[in-house]
């Protein structure tokens, strides 16, 4: 019965939703868009996203949950989408939900699947930042921010 009364309420809410949404705005965005360009951009991110997917299922098997890859993929992508559909990197809590319901998850505990997603945002942050850098000294940034390139490269040198 309470179920049945939030999935209505949730349905209420996104039927307004829906129904104030201007479809044409995105589609004129996009109007002039290269659709190669954006066929590229998509399968850019789904290599990225697969790829971020494995090193996390690697990070979760070194702190001793075994995830097969496969799945570790699946519910990294299941993650990645509640993410964008929940507010403050929720999609965190959703994939540590997920993995603690799988058996390996269960039987690992609640702890070690932290850990192993601790490792992999260490992982991540450490590869994001050298990435920042690497890309702040290639390429000068516009206007008052190209002085950045020499911060930058005193940070990598200091």
């Amino acid at each position: 019965m309470v179920l049945a009364a939030v999935a209505a309420a949730i349905a209420a809410a996104v039927a307004v939703a829906a129904s104030r949404i201007d479809l044409a705005a995105p589609i004129d965005a996009l109007a002039g868009a290269d659709i190669r360009l954006l066929v590229l951009a998509a399968g850019l991110f789904a290599l990225a996203q697969t790829s971020s997917g494995a090193m996390w299922g690697v990070c979760q098997s070194a702190g001793g949950v075994g995830i097969r890859m496969h799945r570790a993929v699946g519910i990294h992508w299941m993650a990645r989408g509640a993410g964008e559909l929940l507010p403050a990197s929720l999609g965190e809590a959703v994939r540590i939900g997920i993995v603690r319901r799988h058996p390996a998850g269960a039987a690992a505990g609640g702890w070690r699947i932290a850990g192993g997603v601790a490792g992999y945002k260490l992982i991540d942050a450490a590869l994001t930042a050298a990435t920042v850098l690497a890309v702040t000294i290639l390429i000068p940034l516009p206007g008052p921010a190209g002085g950045l390139r020499w911060t930058a490269l005193g940070a990598l040198a200091g």
